[in-house]
Formats: structure tokens, sequence, C-alpha cells
């Protein structure tokens, strides 16, 4: 398979798993809120943002890995797959002591963690005290045992194979969301609802491994680990470690201080905005980045020289601009015209408090900026050489998120605090900083930004005058109905935008050699 043709059907297969992950996510989103209360919800959602810390016990080897295999699908010489093998193989055996560790930590002293969150949220009943620390006990388990294998899903994709673990992906999340749907009628209760979502988690990692361990140079052999593997990726995987800390701290640290400072009720919430803002998010730009990171990362060791180089960055650069703000204009329109139904359809048919309504507008602002600002450049950074700079933008907007955060939740003792909290770095940084920085090292014209910009939006206006016209009419009465059929009448409207006005010629003409060819012979 070509490159491009790689990073395309990777692409394709990463939106194909997005959809399925923003359906599946709303049913399952849904009913686990109807299903479980207030408390159960916020202690389940709570393990779930806990989860997203697991990458901070990586130390940003994973990252380093994908690098490495990139590089050796780039220049296929035998020193680069060498490195990548020995990359492999030494995070491989290492993240197996370490997973080992952890799991020790944790039998020996995370039941006082439990305990601290049930104390401090009046959970006194024995009884179910003890069964939310199974819950938790059962989650932690499942979590441990898919950390050492989470490195073969990033050397698929730094092979433009993404699409493999995708459709792995997509059949767990099609099972998961029907085993969820049928306990919920069921009545089941969390712990039920934890083994299956424990299961489909680890499902789809065992297959990808399998599929991975097929390549020679993807085999961990333990005769062959040695320290100095892992040393020798310490210098980048340093700053991928770090860029990992500051990325959880602004994804996942709202619910833990909300559980905290206010109570789990308030992170119920709260939730349903965070998870409005982070599936727009999925679907606008974090597809793109994760094809496009380790796409830079071969295309720079194909460079012949630095001209060439900066020039085929910037080209990836204005490109990804261009299509993150066609797909994340046209996906605004609806949730800006019907926020209320969007929660809605998260939440139930429950009226939407409006602190949680405050939320969900100011998480999607700053999701937003970010579609607008930076798109895959701190990706690209990242994987280029200039992991320093991406680190110092990521460490920067945490820091301030976080003690703005702080402040806000003990001066307003409310959710909205969380949310003031991660809008103002979010637009400081992502129209201001990043714009700057993609100018002085990689050439970006500001004018070609905003032409390309500005593209973006022309291919977004075909699904905005539909959206107007349809939540004009409100052709359906049930207003969650009427948001999620809007939804589809935007989505049929956004191909004609794009394909007079968002795509340049090259790209159309890729596109109709494609249809050509699924054209019956």
């Amino acid at each position: 398979m070509s490159f491009v043709r790689g990073v395309l059907v990777s692409l394709a297969s990463g939106y194909l798993k997005v959809i399925c992950r923003a359906v599946c996510g709303l049913i399952t989103f849904r009913l686990l809120f109807t299903t479980l209360g207030a408390q159960e919800f916020g202690f389940w959602f709570v393990l779930w943002a806990t989860f997203g810390f697991m990458v901070l016990v990586d130390f940003g080897l994973g990252g380093a890995v994908g690098k490495a295999v990139a590089r050796a699908a780039g220049r296929p010489t035998a020193e680069e797959r060498q490195a990548a093998n020995s990359a492999v193989t030494g995070v491989f055996w290492l993240t197996v002591v370490m997973t080992l560790l952890i799991g020790a930590a944790l039998f020996l002293g995370g039941h006082h963690l439990v305990d601290h969150l049930l104390d401090r949220n009046r959970i006194t009943d024995p009884g179910h005290r003890e069964h939310l620390t199974r819950v938790a006990g059962l989650f932690a388990v499942g979590m441990l045992l898919s950390y050492p294998f989470g490195i073969f899903r990033e050397a698929l994709r730094a092979q433009q194979r993404a699409h493999v673990s995708n459709a792995c992906d997509i059949v767990a999340l099609l099972a998961q969301a029907g085993l969820i749907a049928w306990g919920s009628a069921a009545g089941w209760g969390i712990m039920e609802f934890m083994i299956v979502a424990v299961a489909t988690s680890l499902a789809p990692m065992v297959v990808v491994t399998l599929i991975a361990l097929r390549q020679p140079m993807l085999r961990p052999d333990p005769r062959r680990f040695a320290w100095s593997d892992v040393t020798g990726l310490g210098s980048f995987s340093a700053f991928i470690y770090l860029n990992g800390i500051c990325g959880q701290i602004l994804s996942r640290v709202d619910a833990v201080l909300i559980s905290n400072v206010v109570s789990l009720s308030a992170v119920a919430g709260f939730a349903p905005g965070q998870r409005l803002a982070e599936t727009y998010g999925l679907l606008t730009q974090q597809q793109l980045q994760a094809v496009l990171a380790p796409a830079s990362a071969q295309l720079d060791a194909q460079a012949a020289d630095a001209q060439a180089r900066r020039a085929v960055l910037a080209r990836v650069l204005l490109t990804s601009q261009r299509w993150a703000v066609m797909i994340g204009a046209s996906l605004l329109a609806p949730l800006v015209l019907d926020l209320g139904g969007a929660l809605r359809v998260l939440s139930g048919s429950a009226p939407i408090a409006a602190d949680a309504m405050m939320v969900a507008w100011l998480l999607l602002a700053s999701v937003a900026s970010s579609v607008l600002g930076s798109s895959c450049s701190r990706e690209v950074l990242l994987m280029t050489g200039h992991h320093r700079l991406a680190l110092s933008c990521t460490l920067g907007e945490a820091v301030v998120k976080l003690t703005l955060t702080v402040v806000l939740l003990l001066s307003l003792e409310s959710i909205v605090g969380a949310a003031i909290g991660s809008l103002v770095p979010a637009v400081a940084l992502n129209l201001v900083i990043i714009p700057v920085l993609l100018h002085r090292l990689y050439g970006v014209a500001w004018q070609e930004m905003a032409a390309q910009t500005a593209r973006g939006l022309a291919g977004a206006a075909g699904a905005w005058l539909v959206a107007i016209a349809w939540w004009t009419t409100r052709p359906i009465a049930d207003p969650m109905w009427n948001f999620l059929a809007g939804c589809g009448v935007v989505a049929a409207a956004m191909t004609p935008g794009w394909w007079f006005l968002g795509m340049i010629d090259a790209e159309r003409e890729r596109a109709r050699g494609w249809l050509r060819r699924l054209r019956p012979r």
C-alpha cells in the first residue's frame, strides 16, 4: 500500500471508528446515566477518568517506539529496522516489569484511595462500600493487563496500518453497546457493567497484539533485552512523557477535582458537557492527529535536506488546517443551533440545569479554538524534532488550566469554574502562540494559514445553511429525535460543500479515481 493511500485508509477507518464510538458512546452513556444512581455514575466516571492517567506510567516510551517504527517505514534500511526492533523489545519487557510493580502497589495500598473517595462522599453502608471497592479492583486489574500491549497499537499506526486496530475497536464498541443495552433492560448493576467494559477493552488489544507479532521487526525477544535500548530512547521519550502528563491534566483532571472539591453528584452535571466536547474533538481533530503524527515522522526521515523538509511539513500543516476547519465547522452547526438537544441525547429527557448548559458551551468553545488555531500542529512539532517547544506549549496550558480550575472551583463552588479554567489557556495558546511558532519554524505564512482556514469555512457553508433551515422549521416535535435527525441531514449536506469549495483539484481527481475503481467491471 502506498504512503498516501495508507494515510487516507487509516484516516477513513479512524473516522468510521469515531462515528461508531460516538453513537455507541451516546447509547452507553445515556443508559448508564439513567440506570445507575448519581453516586454510582459519578464513581464510574471517576474510575474511567483515572484510566487516562495510565499514560503517565508509559514514560513516553510508547510514542518513542512509534517514532522508531515510523522512521523504519520511511527509510527501510537494516539499521533503522534493527533500531525499531530494539525499541519494541526494550519497551515491552520494561512495561511488563512495571505492570507487576504497579499491581503490587495497588494491591497493598489501592483500597485506601477508594476509601478516601467513599468517605469524602459519605458512602457509609458497609455492603455498598465493599461492592464499589470490588468494582474498582476489577477495573484496575483489567487496565493493568492492557498496559504492556499498547505499544503494538502504536507500531501499527506508525506503519499506516491503523485500520487494522480500528476494525478491532469497532467490533468491540458494538459488542459493548449491545451488552450494556441488554444489561440495562435486565437490571444489571455497576459490577456487571464494569465486567463488560473491561472485557471489551481488553479483547481488541489482544487481537492487535497477535497481528503485530506476525512481523519479525515487532517481536519482543526477551533474550535481546538491553537497558541501553531503553535508555537510548530516554531523551525523546521524556518529552513525550511530560507532554502526556500535561495532556491528561488538560483532559482528565476536572472530574477528579470536582469530585473532591464539590461532590460526586456534581461530576454527573459536568460529565455530559465534557463528553460532548470530547466527542467533538474526536471527530474534528484527534483522528487527523493520530494519523499525521507518525506520517510527519516518516516524511521527515525521507526528506533529502532541510529545505525539502520545511516544504513538505508546511504542506502537511496547511492541508491539515483546511480539513480540520472544514470538518470542525460543519459539525459545529448542529451543536451551536441546538446544544440542549445534544445534551438531552447524552443525559436523557430530563431538563438540563443552567450550570450544565454553561459548562457545555465553554468546553465546546475550548475545543473549537483548537480546531481553528492549531489543528495538528502540536503533533507535527512533537514528531519532527521540535518536541521541546511542543512540550512547552502543553505544559504552559496545563499549568494555567490547573491553577485556574482549582482557584475557580474553590471560589465559585460550581462546575462552571472548571470549564472556564479550560477555555482561557486554550484560546491563548491555539489562536495566538501556535500560529506564531508555525510561521517561525516552517515558514507557514499567516496569509496561507488564513486562506486555508477560509477555504475550510467555505466548505462548511452548505452544512450551516441546511442546519439553520432544519432547526428553524424543527420538523420533528421530540427534541432528542429532532437533534439526531438534524445531525443526519447535516452530515448528508457536507459532501457538496466539501467537494466544490473545500477540496483542491488534486484531491477531487484522486477521489474520482477511487470512485472509478469502485464501479463494477
